[in-house]
């Protein structure tokens, strides 16, 4: 899918519909001016984005994706050179285009200033081609980046790296990477004042790598969003991750979603494994207590309700009750989610009765715990 798109002149439309097919229905469009592009999914080659490099001169793009279209590092180097010539350009998404190397052309004009987001998602990006990357930021006082997307990069150990720039930028989409976590953390050396979102969901995070996790907190000390979902994290990682929360004052969001926060784990063929255990839930509603900040709280789909693997009956045992209560003491907070979890109704109504009714059983509008990109990152799960 192409919505938009480039070009200044009819030689080179001609060239543009012998190297890229796919844009020939967007042609029409060039000369509108718009200033969103979007293309997805197209056959396009080094060549191809080379044209829209250049005929990204002059335009009034001010989004560009060009996501899933194979340009590889050599069709890069020429929208890094129109970056270095237009500053025009404020989010920029190359996501899944098999970007390895990150060019120096490319980064040089990634820093140069004007670009606000980039996401870079979805591509097999070498360890130096991130830290490289990560210097241009670092030693450019034009740079204007302050949200990056490295989700799903396949990169090793690149937290120094990340840590250099987390002086200057206020949102890390680091998620999918479980290789990061596992070894180090980026922040723990430095202190990261202007970090506002970590997205750190889909990396395995276990009980060890929270250990590094809870001690983000005491670092961070802008952090208003922090994105969990999707890992590993069981009642005892609860329990550590509850002792972190406690060192926050500015968090205002949280999503633990997609967890097994009860030690309950649902197999392919609908059966449990594991047994119930609530002592997560409990250390996470003592922590709620201390912090007067958090405003949102995503527990959704966590298997709640369920029992061992031979019993279930959708009740609560206490853990969800005690932290609705402890939801409506918390005067900052303004919704507690529990959506796609297994209560009947008696333990909703129960529930959203003790929560003072800000417990909601249906999804949030948004993501919580992580700021939309009008760079338009792509969902890992489709």
């Amino acid at each position: 899918m192409v919505t938009a798109c480039w070009d200044r002149s009819l030689n080179t439309r001609k060239v543009l519909l012998n190297v890229a097919p796919d844009v020939s229905n967007v042609i029409a469009e060039i000369e509108k001016g718009a200033s969103c592009v979007e293309a997805t999914n197209l056959r396009l080659n080094s060549q191809a984005a080379a044209i829209l490099g250049r005929v990204l001169l002059g335009s009034n793009v001010t989004n560009l994706t060009i996501s899933g279209c194979n340009i590889g590092d050599a069709g890069c180097i020429h929208i890094g050179r129109a970056l270095l010539s237009e500053r025009k350009l404020q989010w920029l998404n190359l996501s899944n285009n098999n970007l390895m190397i990150l060019p120096k052309d490319f980064t040089k004009g990634v820093a140069a200033g004007g670009i606000t987001g980039l996401n870079l998602g979805h591509n097999p990006l070498t360890r130096s081609s991130i830290d490289n990357l990560c210097t241009e930021i670092q030693h450019s006082p034009q740079s204007t980046i302050y949200d990056i997307d490295l989700s799903n990069t396949g990169s090793l150990y690149c937290s120094d790296s990340l840590s250099r720039i987390s002086t200057k930028v206020s949102t890390m989409r680091i998620g999918h990477n479980a290789s990061w976590v596992a070894t180090d953390l980026p922040f723990q050396s430095v202190d990261a004042v202007t970090i506002t979102t970590v997205d750190f969901s889909y990396s395995k995070i276990g009980e060890t790598e929270l250990e590094l996790v809870s001690k983000t907190f005491g670092l961070l000390h802008s952090l208003e969003r922090f994105n969990l979902k999707g890992n590993s994290i069981t009642p005892t990682g609860l329990v550590i991750l509850s002792e972190g929360l406690k060192c926050t004052k500015s968090l205002k969001e949280l999503s633990l979603s997609l967890n097994p926060l009860t030690g309950v784990n649902l197999c392919s063929d609908g059966s449990r494994t594991g047994f119930y255990n609530e002592k997560g839930l409990l250390a996470l509603s003592s922590s709620i207590s201390h912090n007067r900040g958090l405003q949102k709280l995503d527990l959704s789909s966590c298997l709640l309700g369920y029992g061992t693997n031979k019993f279930y009956d959708g009740s609560d045992h206490g853990g969800v009750t005690l932290l609705a209560d402890t939801v409506k003491l918390n005067v900052s907070m303004q919704v507690f989610y529990l959506c796609d979890n297994h209560f009947n109704n008696l333990t909703m109504k129960t529930v959203r009765r003790v929560s003072g009714g800000k417990v909601s059983f249906t999804p949030p509008d948004s993501p919580i715990g992580v700021v939309e990109s009008p760079s338009s990152p792509i969902d890992p799960n489709n």
